[in-house]
């Protein structure tokens, strides 16, 4: 389901608070090592132990080819026409709404970026890892990490990943996604295999894309998208139109030409 403003906000402080204070600690087990004569050898253990656990709290700093210039989101089609409205696309791979309204576009996603007919952005939040309270962890983070993964890819692979995580997506909320299907089906089911597998898999499992995930979803909430499915043509908010409309697509092809008509 949509997640509302409110839910967002406190889950987001809470993270932040959390990391600070770990943060607090470390640094105080750092002080202590070097004044209470623990010695150079556990100094330096400590700060390999402290760096080791920052970067796999942030994972690696690859970023996608296809990211914009910000990294904020994966452009589908980077050589659109300047003229052209832009369409961004907010969505977690956890939430339901998200997956449903990807599913009545259809191809219409692929279709508008090949014709050029919008520049189109896809922003994947992470925002719903606090509904995985016991099994598969962080995974609307995991499964962000393993769609940016994918664009790093031959091969414009990024829409299919984006179509099949959704595909995949457990029947209740909060069950979360399994490595097993992030790292080894989802590839199978995209076709990639032999040494693009093995850049594939050893992306996942290093995070190597998880600071551009981070970033992403950081970006989201600093512009106010505290919800998902959020859908914005020139930065107006056209989501409910998708969402209440007997044909999204139609929807969505009218709005574009609407928006397009309105700047010649």
């Amino acid at each position: 389901m949509a997640t509302s403003r409110s839910q967002a906000s406190r889950s987001r402080r809470a993270e932040l608070e959390k990391q600070r204070l770990a943060k607090a600690k470390r640094d105080r087990q750092v002080r202590l090592a070097v004044f209470g004569g623990g010695g150079v050898v556990i100094v330096a253990v400590l700060v390999v132990l402290i760096v080791a656990l920052n970067l796999y709290g942030r994972g690696g700093d690859v970023t996608p080819p296809h990211a914009n210039e910000a990294g904020t989101g994966l452009v589908l089609n980077a050589d659109a026409a300047a003229i052209v409205p832009q369409l961004d696309v907010y969505a977690d791979f956890q939430c339901p709404i998200c997956k449903a309204l990807e599913t009545s576009l259809g191809d219409s996603l692929s279709e508008i970026a090949d014709s050029g007919e919008a520049k189109v952005v896809i922003h994947i939040r992470s925002f719903l890892d606090y509904l995985n309270t016991s099994s598969n962890p962080n995974s609307s983070t995991r499964s962000a990490v393993a769609a940016a993964c994918v664009d790093t890819l031959d091969g414009d692979l990024y829409l299919e990943a984006m179509g099949t995580i959704f595909d995949n997506q457990p029947a209740t909320e909060g069950d979360g996604y399994t490595d097993a299907f992030l790292r080894d089906s989802l590839p199978a089911l995209l076709g990639v295999a032999g040494d693009q597998l093995t850049a594939y898999q050893t992306c996942y499992d290093d995070r190597q894309t998880g600071q551009f995930v981070q970033a992403v979803d950081d970006a989201a909430s600093a512009a106010g998208v505290n919800s998902t499915p959020t859908y914005k043509l020139n930065g107006t908010d056209i989501t409910t139109e998708l969402r209440s409309a007997s044909d999204p697509s139609a929807a969505l092809r009218q709005l574009i030409l609407d928006a397009t008509d309105s700047t010649v």
